[in-house]
Formats: structure tokens, sequence, C-alpha cells
């Protein structure tokens, strides 16, 4: 039997995104979820398809949506 739903952490794992960006994705696209219990939520494939790659989401933006590599870099100042 072919599975019919995917996990919001394989999904997240699939595009290449963290798990609350793919709980952003998911609401942004009316994507329809089914909750299991109280904490496992899954998708089911045909909703898959109302998110856009991340090829066609950064087209529609002009902003490339990549992590920054800039490390130590801190709003706050030492105080001396």
């Amino acid at each position: 039997m072919k599975r019919q739903f995917v996990t919001i952490a394989e999904f997240a794992a699939a595009e290449g995104v963290s798990r609350q960006r793919a709980h952003q994705l998911i609401k942004t696209y009316g994507v329809e979820t089914v909750r299991l219990g109280d904490r496992f939520t899954v998708i089911p494939l045909t909703e898959l398809k109302k998110v856009p790659s991340k090829e066609e989401r950064e087209a529609n933006t002009g902003i490339s949506i990549t992590k920054s590599k800039r490390k130590g870099v801190s709003g706050r100042q030492k105080r001396s």
C-alpha cells in the first residue's frame, strides 16, 4: 500500500527548510493538514501541489532563500 501522507518533518526535509519554515509555508499556501492525536500532524500528498518549489518561490519574490553564513554577529555590544 502506497503512503498517502507525509509528516511535517519529512516535508521540511524534502523542501530543504526548517520545520518552522515548513509550518509557515503550509499556512501561507493554505495546505490542508490532518491532525492525528494531540501532537502529530500529517499532510496529504495531494495537498503538496499547493506549495511552489523553492526555485518558484525565489523567482516570485526576487529574494534568494538561503541561510546566512554570518557567524558571531550580535546586535549587542560588550560593556566596558
